[in-house]
């Protein structure tokens, strides 16, 4: 018993001890941190203050960095929504603002965008075509091809190797951007040496290689270069493509064209409006003319070279041949205008100032440019007979349909020939217009030219253009013959086959249709009285004669012209008694056609 309560007492007795052992192990488990902390202190107070400086600015720096990714995450939002809402306020009127401008710059604006375009995607294409990797890769596998062999032992590692063919490529096509270092060998070919040291190879031929320094000056001499081979290549492959595809298809298309062109004329022949009604009309009148008259071109040029001064005078004036007891002074000039004139400004203004200048006596004639050839006829008739009570002879200047109007006054009334001296028809249809004719057949045309146009808009006659048709003028000329042995007479037939004439769609379309060449308005064949002496020229149109300038463009002042012309219909009758020159109108005959005449130079 006592023994039981002596060993119950024993380990009450030792609970005390055990307690303070385990405080005294708490104490030192709580101590050794403490310890730590002092020992890391004293590391760093043994280590300076150098790295306690540091972290500390690294911190510094990071929460910093910290700080400005923070502000900027939470600027960003509200800078995005402020700007958002400045182009929502200013967007609308700066549209309204530049779009007009814009119009007016885009076509400006749209070549340039497409200039930029083709460069930009050309320099694209430049830079990714350039073979830089795949000639990497060639080197590199040759390299390694070297170094097995040279590896292996063989005896092809000792035969120098040829060429790269990049440095063969760099050092032929761009010799400035590349440059030849002899440099020890590179780091493979010293690897090869050290591994295949018994065959003693060394890739000399590494001192060869071109390399490149990768400047922006080389990288822009190679694109240059590269893009030079391009251009050439793409326009190689064009003009092959071009030729063969020319010849593959040069054979069907004119095939094609050809039928297609008689297509389109079956076409045109069909539709009333547009069928050609002058073939086999242009010239009628020369196919009568037996014998030709004489060709006074190279008189006329001679003449006219004569009177090549800045200011004409009454010098020049006397100067010209004329017969003997006629002098330019002593005559009276009637110019008669052509069709519509009244309606042109300064028509004949120049002419009429000149004469006057020098002394002449020139009357322009109140016809009425809108009427027929009968009304005007008679109008030149009573000038005619009351100029001719001054007791002067009259020298009648006619242009286009005034030229017309003047000879059907004289094959009219015969009684006027003795009080006329000459008449001088320039460019005037005496055969017929093939516009008019054309235009009198269509029913489209006729109606809008003549009926609205001409009658009610500007209160003339259509016959004023209708007497102009090749069979009016056929039935004029059947009833009334013009009197050309008592009445000299000189008519100029002119063409233009200059490209700067206002006049040469109309020249062209008349050429084209029927072959024929005009000044604009009259076919060169249609403006020759038979038998008469004609000047010819193929270089002014149909307003020549009657401006100095614009919309007249020859070299012919009108001046000049027609005191030349007015001369030699005056020495008609002494230019015939000499031996007749060789003209292109002489050496065809009366039944050639008018495109045979154009064909030998008419």
């Amino acid at each position: 018993m006592e023994r039981g309560r002596t060993a119950r007492a024993q380990p009450d007795a030792r609970r005390p001890e055990r307690a303070d052992a385990e405080a005294s192990d708490v104490e030192q488990l709580s101590r050794r941190p403490s310890r730590r902390v002092q020992n890391t202190a004293a590391g760093l107070q043994v280590g300076g203050g150098t790295q306690v400086a540091e972290g500390a600015t690294l911190l510094a720096e990071r929460v910093e960095h910290a700080a400005q990714l923070a502000f900027e995450a939470c600027m960003r939002p509200s800078a995005r929504i402020l700007t958002a809402g400045i182009l929502c306020l200013l967007g609308p009127p700066l549209v309204l603002v530049v779009a007009p401008l814009l119009l007016l710059l885009l076509p400006l604006l749209m070549p340039l965008g497409l200039i930029l375009t083709f460069v930009g995607v050309m320099q694209l294409g430049v830079v990714v075509s350039f073979a830089h990797i795949s000639t990497l890769h060639r080197f590199t596998e040759k390299v390694d091809r070297g170094r097995a062999s040279s590896a292996k032992g063989s005896p092809s590692a000792k035969r120098p190797h040829k060429k790269s063919s990049c440095g063969q490529a760099w050092s032929t096509e761009s010799p400035k951007a590349c440059s030849l270092l002899a440099t020890p060998p590179p780091p493979l070919a010293l690897a090869a040496t050290s591994v295949g040291a018994e065959t003693d190879v060394t890739y000399s031929e590494s001192s060869s290689l071109r390399v490149i320094d990768g400047s922006l000056k080389t990288l822009a001499q190679c694109g240059v270069d590269h893009s030079e081979r391009l251009v050439r290549r793409f326009t190689e492959a064009v003009r092959a493509n071009v030729v063969r595809a020319k010849r593959d298809i040069s054979g069907e298309v004119g095939q094609q064209l050809i039928a297609l062109q008689g297509e389109l004329r079956t076409w045109v022949g069909a539709n009333q409006n547009l069928k050609p009604y002058c073939h086999g009309r242009i010239g009628w009148l020369l196919k009568q003319e037996s014998p030709a008259g004489a060709d006074l071109s190279a008189r006329f040029h001679e003449l006219l070279g004569q009177l090549d001064c800045d200011e004409l005078t009454e010098q020049h004036l006397e100067g010209l041949p004329l017969p003997h007891g006629i002098s330019l002074t002593n005559l009276c000039y009637l110019l008669v205008p052509g069709l519509l004139t009244k309606w042109y400004p300064k028509y004949m203004a120049h002419l009429q100032r000149e004469f006057k200048r020098l002394g002449l006596l020139v009357t322009f004639s109140r016809v009425d440019t809108d009427q027929p050839i009968r009304v005007n006829a008679a109008r030149i008739r009573h000038e005619v007979l009351e100029l001719s009570e001054t007791g002067r002879r009259i020298a009648i200047l006619g242009h286009s349909k005034g030229a017309v109007d003047a000879a059907a006054a004289l094959s009219l009334f015969p009684e006027l020939c003795d009080s006329v001296a000459a008449l001088v028809s320039l460019q005037g249809p005496h055969g017929g217009s093939a516009i008019a004719h054309d235009l009198s057949h269509t029913q489209v045309q006729r109606n809008l030219a003549l009926s609205y146009v001409l009658e009610k808009l500007l209160r003339g006659c259509k016959h004023a253009v209708l007497d102009m048709t090749y069979s009016a003028r056929q039935d004029f000329l059947e009833r009334h013959v013009y009197p050309l042995e008592r009445v000299p007479t000189l008519c100029l037939a002119s063409c233009d086959r200059r490209p700067n004439s206002l006049l040469k769609p109309i020249i062209d379309f008349l050429a084209l249709r029927y072959g024929e060449w005009s000044d604009g308005c009259v076919c060169q064949s249609d403006a020759i009285l038979p038998g008469c002496a004609r000047v010819l020229l193929d270089d002014m149109d149909h307003f020549g004669p009657a401006w100095t300038a614009f919309p007249a463009t020859d070299r012919y002042e009108p001046t000049r012209l027609w005191l030349v012309c007015t001369c030699l219909a005056l020495n008609q009758e002494a230019e015939a008694s000499e031996p007749r020159r060789s003209s292109p109108l002489n050496a065809v005959p009366a039944s050639a056609s008018a495109s045979s005449l154009l064909s030998v130079g008419l």
